[in-house]
């Protein structure tokens, strides 16, 4: 189940059926841990509220995951929910993890468990809110570092972890270069292939073409593309994704100096924010120099 496929609408409804028939307080958390990363990338404080006091009634358990998933969950809430945050003990965890330091077991074959694969993920949503892009490759960076297997397998998180890279690789002014592109592009066939791709990963690597076209200039192509992501992250209530795509446009428009659509764009985005209750200055920092 560890696919976060969040681009289907039922994968959530069958993570949210299996907690409803699990009896083992483990697998419980994970489910509920998969279901908290939606809840993020919804920005719905009411989500994440309930979530957080169904996740609490498995407290024991989350303290036996290297990084507890409550807390984790907790530091994206204080974020949206506009309270300050001093340093604490997981987020030095996460720092540590982008400087390299080894905060995961390894597993006998080497590749990360599921717990883990969900901190990662974690670390990547907390980075949104509290780090900046160059983080988020660091953080991807060290997944791989921890785990280079990972990204030699034909698996779903596999995929993930690499499309991920080049991602956020591709949101940096310089971009990332065409052989990262089409050697993603020819994993992602592959994956497909053999069943293994799943429509969040294939929106993120559209996501990445959007933002390389912007980078080398292909303004028709990064509209295509953003366009895209627009629609399907809307249509799956993926209010992070659809936040830093909107600023991909809005950048977009600026540099064709075409000051009316952009202004479209800035209001979308400021209404997206004011139905969902959030501070408008909470995503400025998601800015595509940094």
């Amino acid at each position: 189940m560890v696919h976060f496929d969040f681009a289907d609408s039922y994968y959530k409804e069958a993570v949210a059926a299996l907690i409803k028939l699990s009896d083992n307080n483990d697998d419980t958390l994970l489910y509920h841990a998969l279901l908290a990363i939606s809840d993020c990338l919804s920005l719905d404080k009411e989500l994440i509220t309930k979530r957080l006091q169904q996740m609490h009634k498995f407290s024991k358990e989350a303290k036996s995951w290297e990084v507890n998933p409550i807390e984790l969950l907790r530091l994206v809430y204080f974020k949206i929910a506009g309270e300050f945050v001093y340093s604490n003990e997981t987020l030095i965890k996460i720092e540590d993890f982008k400087q390299g330091e080894r905060i995961f077991y390894k597993s006998t074959h080497d590749l990360p468990s599921n717990e883990q694969m969900v901190i990662f993920v974690m670390f990547s949503i907390v980075n949104v809110f509290y780090g900046n892009n160059k983080e988020a490759i660091q953080i991807v960076n060290a997944m791989i570092t921890h785990f280079p297997k990972s990204v030699q397998m034909t698996k779903s998180y596999a995929s993930y972890i690499f499309t991920t890279l080049v991602y956020f690789k591709s949101k940096t002014p310089s971009g990332t270069n065409t052989e990262a592109m089409e050697t993603i592009k020819s994993r992602l066939f592959a994956y497909q292939a053999s069943k293994n791709t799943i429509p969040f990963i294939q929106s993120i690597f559209l996501a990445a073409q959007a933002y390389q076209s912007k980078n080398d200039k292909d303004y028709n192509c990064a509209l295509i593309y953003a366009k895209r992501c627009l629609e399907i992250f809307k249509r799956n209530n993926l209010i992070v994704n659809q936040i830093c795509i909107l600023n991909l446009l809005i950048s977009i428009y600026q540099e064709l100096n075409e000051q009316e659509i952009k202004t479209e764009y800035i209001n979308e985005k400021l209404s997206v924010l004011e139905q969902r209750k959030i501070a408008p200055s909470l995503f400025h920092f998601i800015a595509e120099s940094r």
